[in-house]
């Protein structure tokens, strides 16, 4: 459940925006990458390394009540503005 969550998370900040570039023309164009990461402390240093260096729009979300962080959610974007960020990670199938 959380992905979802954080999907939503990930697009609500920039919700005019994602209307128009999640058009139903622009949708056969997007892709979902799911990606593996080892432990949530690395999970929230690639959240502050999307925010700080890469400049990625994205969402950590944090699972409640425990306060543990299980996922992030990028923006929409081309992959070419996206994977600078994510690189090295594992794609999972």
């Amino acid at each position: 459940i959380a992905p979802s969550n954080a999907n939503s998370g990930g697009v609500t900040p920039w919700l005019s925006w994602a209307r128009d570039y999640t058009s139903q023309e622009n949708l056969p164009h997007m892709h979902t990458c799911v990606l593996g990461i080892e432990n949530a402390d690395k999970l929230g240093k690639l959240a502050e390394k999307l925010k700080t260096k890469h400049e990625v729009q994205h969402y950590l979300w944090v699972e409640q009540p425990e306060n543990i962080p299980v996922a992030v959610a990028s923006w929409p974007g081309k992959k070419s503005m996206l994977q600078k960020g994510f690189r090295g990670l594992k794609l999972l199938a």
